[in-house]
C-alpha cells in the first residue's frame, strides 16, 4: 500500500496560479510607478527648459503629455536593458560559483531506492519486505528463540 500524499495536484496549482498573478501584477505596479517616478524627475529638471513650460503660449497638454510619454519610454528601454544586463552579470556568477562547488564537491550518489509514494515502489518495497520475511521465517533461530530472532532481524535490517 503506498503512502497518502498530502496535498491534491489542483489545490498546488491552484496556489501556484494565485501567488504568480499577484506577484506579476505587484512586480509591474512597482515597475509603472518607478518609470512615472523618473519621468517627473527629468520633466522637473527640463521644466527649466522653456519649451516645456504648459502656460506658455503654443504648447498644449496634449504635447506635454506626448512628451512625458516619449521620456517614459526612452527610459523603460534604458531599464529593460539595465535588467538584461543584471540577468547577465548574475548568470555569469553563477556558472562560475557552480565550476567552484564541481572542483571542491564530488558528485552526490543517486538515491535508487524505491519510492514509497507510487504504487510501483510500494509494490517493490513489499516485495522486498516479504523475502526478508520468508528468510527470517525459514531460519532455525527463529524456531527456537522467535522473539529474539525476529529483533535481531528488525536490527541488521534497519542499520542496512
Amino acid at each position: 500500500m503506498a503512502i497518502k500524499k498530502r496535498g491534491t495536484l489542483r489545490a498546488k496549482a491552484r496556489k501556484r496560479a494565485g501567488f504568480e498573478s499577484s506577484a506579476t501584477t505587484k512586480a509591474i505596479a512597482s515597475k509603472e510607478r518607478l518609470l512615472d517616478k523618473l519621468v517627473k524627475e527629468k520633466v522637473s529638471r527640463a521644466e527649466k527648459v522653456p519649451s516645456l513650460d504648459a502656460n506658455q503660449s503654443g504648447i498644449s497638454k496634449s504635447s506635454i503629455r506626448r512628451r512625458k510619454r516619449k521620456l517614459r519610454e526612452q527610459l523603460s528601454a534604458k531599464l529593460s536593458d539595465l535588467e538584461t544586463a543584471l540577468i547577465d552579470t548574475t548568470k555569469v556568477q553563477e556558472r562560475v560559483e557552480e565550476e567552484h562547488e564541481d572542483e571542491a564537491v564530488s558528485r552526490k550518489k543517486l538515491d535508487h531506492r524505491p519510492n514509497p509514494h507510487s504504487a510501483r515502489g510500494a509494490m517493490a518495497l513489499a516485495k522486498k519486505e516479504g523475502e526478508r520475511f520468508k528468510a527470517v521465517l525459514k531460519e532455525t533461530e527463529f524456531r527456537e528463540n522467535p522473539f529474539a530472532s525476529l529483533k535481531e532481524a528488525i536490527l541488521r535490517n534497519n542499520s542496512l
